[in-house]
C-alpha cells in the first residue's frame, strides 16, 4: 500500500456518469484498480447528494466539494466543473489524525481542471469520449508526482520533530 497522504488515483467522470479518465498510481495490488472503479462510482452518489443539498439550501457554487467520504484505506475528494464533469482524487489515508490540506487539494483540482480544459479544447477530441491522450496522461502524471513528492517531503520533515 502507498504512504499516507499521496494521490493513488485520479478520475474524471462525464456528465452522464461515464468514466472519461481513471488512472491508478501508487499501488502494488493487481486487484486494486478495480477497487478504484468501485470507489469512483460510490463517490458519484455522494456528489449527487451534495449537489442536491446545495440547490435546496442556496449555498455557494464553489466547484470544490471537499472530502466526499473516507474509507478504511482511502480518502475521496471531489470537484465539479460548470459542465457537470466530476473530478475525483483518491488519496491513501488511514491516518485520520493528519492535518487536512484543503487548500493544497483545491489547488491540485484547479490544475487538473485546467489540464482537462486544455484536453477538451483539442479540435480532434469529441466531448464525453474517453480521454486517451498520452499528452494529457503525462501531464496528469506529472501533477500527481509533484503533489506526492511535496507531500512526502513534508511528512519526512514532520517526523524529525
Amino acid at each position: 500500500m502507498a504512504a499516507n497522504g499521496v494521490i493513488c488515483c485520479v478520475g474524471i467522470i462525464g456528465k452522464k456518469n461515464n468514466p472519461l479518465f481513471l488512472k491508478v498510481y501508487k499501488t502494488v495490488d493487481e486487484e486494486e484498480p478495480l477497487k478504484f472503479h468501485y470507489i469512483a462510482h460510490t463517490a458519484l452518489d455522494i456528489i449527487e447528494e451534495k449537489l442536491s443539498n446545495r440547490k435546496n439550501t442556496n449555498q455557494n457554487n464553489d466547484m470544490y466539494l471537499g472530502l466526499l467520504f473516507p474509507t478504511e484505506v482511502f480518502k475521496i475528494y471531489g470537484y465539479i466543473t460548470n459542465s457537470d464533469v466530476k473530478l475525483l482524487l483518491i488519496f491513501s489515508g488511514d491516518d485520520y489524525q493528519q492535518v487536512e490540506k484543503d487548500n493544497e487539494i483545491r489547488t491540485v483540482f484547479q490544475q487538473l481542471h485546467s489540464l482537462y480544459i486544455d484536453c477538451i479544447c483539442n479540435p480532434f477530441y469529441t466531448f464525453e469520449d474517453k480521454i486517451e491522450s498520452t499528452n494529457f496522461e503525462s501531464k496528469v502524471y506529472n501533477l500527481v508526482q509533484d503533489y506526492n513528492n511535496q507531500s512526502s517531503q513534508i511528512y519526512r520533515k514532520s517526523k524529525k520533530f
